[in-house]
């Protein structure tokens, strides 16, 4: 029928085109041929057939026809609609370049081709469909689609494609519905354009170029309408440089083989909830954006009513299990962006490459389990980070990170998998906001250079291998309380600006703050410093480093300590510390002045305590136990002992005798204090008032000195014991009951006295304290407490001389036996005679006291009666001689 012209319709309806030729395909022709109205060729058999070029003006039906050979449609036209629906076509069909004017229906075409030597079992390239075209049900082998037009929309649902199907160049104008289509073999879109919304919901990509993975190609794809891949299967997909305008849904999407998504743009957001990635899958250069509010809460899957679903990079529970062992890259994301909020809640990775990535809104990473390497190498968080409860089996690269919103890694574990790099890698990581670290759990970690801008809350974090934060800032408070670290803490030139808090903080190993500054309070209270390494230089070193504010140590337990030329510019308290084994201390401030350090009920086992060659330190021991520590006079300023309260100190070890000649110049004075008063708590001062408070200190002292066996020692704080006993005793016999220790020995509180009459315990109370100060007083002035010898001789020739004037007095003129003579008046005692009375009576005197008895018989009774006194007197002071020899002797 070529070239023939139809002008009214024209029927072929059940027509049967044999043909008889073999060896050319033109068992029918219509090329070229006119229907100016509907033709029909509704069941109509074929063997081969041509329609090339040939024009309708109306509707063309070949509904259910069958065609058993090669079918050319080549270039013709359709006004009207054209109806292929539930065709067979056994053969290659050709509908390039085919102009359809009204709708196309393909619905359950089959076309099976028959050409193993070219795939062009169907072609339906450059045609162009003005309105709607369903294509459902049918079923392809090979099928070609690239440069048509599809005006209206297109509706593929269901269909089959079992071999390669190309849509490249395909400009979709209207809706796209691709559900549930299954592709054999290859499949590429590549420059398509789709207008309207697509829908590849349930699609299943098989692919079949084991050569290539090209197993469908989106590449440079444009979608301007929301697109649907929910629960799509793929085996290799590459969707390079795609761009979509409107919302992308690829949830529940399961890639085999591979996926690539490089430079991709996501303009309103893309959700890849629940996706499966089986293989290496690549973000690289990926743009996500969207109209997003700014607000850190954002509406994903079930938005509250009246509210749509706010844009976001969705990628809450997918999987990305990766194939490649060599590099581990299994997931790319390097240098995209995201624009709007990304979530990656629950995610499963085994390795994944975030490097130079940006998220300008909040991140979602809460949960996610990353099985190998990750890295977040010089990426830029722009508003909050939440790693909360996330599980790292093996490296993490955070270096050069910028955190500009709060960061949270709350919970999380940082297991590491490689000996030779830090597990944890923050090294030169900038937080501009909050971050917290708390009851996280580290191996090895390196803070390195880090910078800390806001808060940042470490509380209970656990690092079970070395960790670093050397050169690292904090310009905010940094809380570290109750963190454990198990192995070595160098956190040497590190800079704290604000409140630096390690309460009951865990170091197990060595730790060094060398070289660290702390502008704002430091409290490391109740922290437990254990290391013992063989040098002791770095088992809690804070060598130079800086206090600007009040450090607190209190309650802490060191073994081994170093704080040499250690600047504490507010002081710092140490009370109820223990120190184990050694401390060295030489403390300085950065103006000269002098500091105060605390070590208030303190234990210091070992070590050196002293001074600076710039500053003066100032140590209270108050209550404090200080053992096998020297005391360094070098750059004193003060005699050395000035420089430390001791107060009820107890000394366990302390060697006085290496501290003797001090000592010495000293005059055995252990409790004066030179430090200025506005160094010492409100209230305080420098001088230690309280008798019985001085007492103890020097007993303890005394016991201390004669365990180590140093008797000189022991003496002169025996001595002060016991005067500091006397003083105690009579200010409770004359004292009152207010706490005022700061009058003098001798002061009488007449009125408290007074009112203690009438209080028979009390009065009792008194009356004993007087009996004692009775005898200590007595003991020290005839013996020295048994350390002085010479008072014993002091008091002996007073007792002779006083005993011998009394005789004088009370003899008469003259005896029988002559043992004793009076004076008779004042001019005889001037007189020769008068004198040599006088010496007979004090040999009458040295005699009585050192024999026991009186010689020769005084002729009154009184004189008899003071002879025996004496006697008795001379007894005692020579028993006290026998005494304090003895015990020299015995020392």
């Amino acid at each position: 029928f070529r070239e023939t012209r139809f002008e009214g319709d024209a029927s072929f309806r059940g027509a049967e085109f044999h043909g008889g030729a073999r060896v050319r395909a033109d068992d029918l022709r219509f090329t070229d041929a006119t229907f100016e109205s509907d033709v029909s060729f509704e069941r109509a058999a074929f063997r081969s057939a041509t329609f090339e070029r040939v024009a309708v003006g109306g509707d063309a039906d070949f509904d259910e026809a069958v065609f058993d050979g090669d079918l050319l449609l080549t270039g013709a036209s359709f006004d009207g609609a054209l109806v292929f629906a539930e065709a067979r076509c056994n053969a290659d069909v050709a509908l390039d370049e085919v102009a359809v004017g009204g709708v196309a229906n393909f619905e359950g075409v089959e076309f099976r081709g028959d050409d193993n030597a070219r795939d062009d079992d169907v072609t339906f390239a450059d045609t162009t469909f003005e309105a709607d075209a369903t294509f459902e049900n049918g079923a392809f082998e090979y099928a070609e689609f690239s440069g048509a037009v599809f005006g209206g929309d297109a509706v593929f649902q269901n269909v089959r494609f079992g071999q390669d199907t190309y849509f490249e160049g395909v400009e979709f104008r209207g809706d796209v519905d691709l559900n549930e289509t299954r592709y054999g073999e290859d499949a590429s879109f590549e420059g398509a354009t789709f207008a309207g919304e697509v829908c590849f919901r349930g699609a299943e990509f098989h692919g079949g170029d084991n050569v290539e993975e090209d197993d469908v190609r989106f590449v440079d794809a444009v979608f301007e309408s929301h697109v649907d891949y929910e629960g799509a299967q793929f085996r290799y997909v590459d969707f390079s440089g795609a761009v979509f305008h409107a919302a992308a849904d690829f949830e529940d999407t399961v890639y085999e083989a591979g996926a690539v998504f490089e430079s991709v743009r996501f303009d309103a957001g893309v959700w890849f909830t629940e996706a499966r990635f089986r293989n290496d899958a690549s973000f690289e250069a990926l743009t996500v954006r969207g109209d997003w509010d700014g607000d850190e809460v954002w509406y994903t899957e079930s938005p509250p009513e009246g509210r749509s679903r706010d844009p976001e990079a969705c990628f809450r529970g997918a999987e990305f299990h990766g194939g490649d062992n060599v590099e581990e890259d299994d997931v790319r994301f390097v240098d995209a962006e995201f624009a709007v909020p990304a979530t990656f809640h629950r995610g499963q990775f085994r390795s994944a490459n975030f490097e130079g990535v940006e998220f300008d809104a909040p991140l979602d990473c809460s949960f996610a389990e990353f099985d190998r390497h990750l890295s977040f190498r010089d990426a830029r968080f722009g508003a909050s980070a939440d790693f909360d409860e996330v599980s790292y089996d093996s490296d993490v690269c955070v270096a050069g990170a910028t955190f500009e919103g709060p960061a949270r890694f709350r919970g999380s574990e940082f297991t590491g998998g490689a000996y030779t790099v830090e597990d944890a890698d923050f090294e030169g990581v900038t937080f501009r906001d909050d971050a917290t670290f708390s009851y996280t759990e580290f191996r090895q970690a390196s803070f390195a250079d880090a910078t800390f801008d806001g808060a940042t809350d470490f509380t209970e974090t656990a690092f079970s291998d070395t960790v670093t934060f050397e050169g690292a800032t904090f310009a905010g408070p940094a809380n570290f309380a109750e963190a454990t670290f198990e192995r070595s803490l160098d956190a040497s030139g590190t800079a704290f600006g604000d409140d630096a808090r390690f309460m009951k903080a865990v170091f197990e190993d060595e730790t060094t703050f060398e070289g660290a500054r702390f502008e704002g309070p430091a409290d490391f209270a109740a922290t437990e410093f254990l290391a013992t390494a063989n040098m002791h230089e770095d088992d809690a070193n804070f060598r130079a480093a800086v206090f600007e504010a009040e450090a607190n140590f209190a309650q802490s337990r060191f073994e081994h300590a170093t704080f040499t030329r250690t600047t504490f510019d507010a002081g710092a308290t140490f009370s109820h510390v223990v120190f184990n084994g050694s401390a060295t201390f030489r403390p300085r401030t950065s103006d000269g002045d002098a500091t105060l350090l605390s070590f208030d009920r303190a234990v210091v086992g070992g070590g050196v305590l002293g001074q600076t060659d710039d500053s003066v330190a100032f140590y209270d021991f108050t209550g404090g136990e200080i053992d096998d520590v020297r005391l360094d006079d070098s750059h004193c300023a003060y005699p050395l002992f000035d420089h430390f309260r001791f107060c009820n100190t107890d000394f366990v070890g302390f060697d006085f005798s290496a501290h003797k000649a001090h000592l010495a110049r000293n005059n055995w004075v252990l409790h004066e204090f030179a430090a200025d008063a506005s160094l010492l708590p409100e209230g305080e001062t420098a001088t230690i008032t309280d008798p019985a408070t001085l007492e103890n200190t020097y007993m303890k002292a005394k016991k201390c000195a004669k365990a180590d066996g140093d008797t000189k020692a022991a003496a002169e704080f025996f001595l002060r014991e016991m005067t500091y006993r006397r003083k105690k005793h009579w200010h409770v016999a004359f004292g009152s009951d207010d706490g005022d220790d700061t009058r003098s020995r001798r002061d009488v509180d007449v009125a408290t006295i007074a009112s203690d009459l009438n209080d028979r315990t009390r009065i009792t109370t008194r009356l004993k304290a007087f009996g004692k100060w009775a005898g200590n007083t007595t003991l020290y002035q005839t013996c020295g407490y048994g350390e002085r010898l010479w008072r014993i001789v002091y008091i002996s020739t007073i007792a002779v001389v006083f005993w011998g004037i009394l005789y004088t007095l009370t003899a008469s003129t003259a005896t029988e036996t002559g043992t004793l003579q009076g004076i008779d008046d004042a001019g005889h005692l001037a007189s020769v005679d008068g004198l040599f009375v006088i010496a007979e009576n004090l040999y009458f005197s040295t005699a009585t006291f050192i024999t026991l008895e009186y010689v020769g018989s005084p002729s009154s009774e009184l004189t008899r009666w003071l002879a025996s006194l004496e006697a008795y007197f001379g007894a005692l002071l020579i028993a006290l001689v026998v005494f304090v020899l003895g015990r020299r002797v015995a020392r």
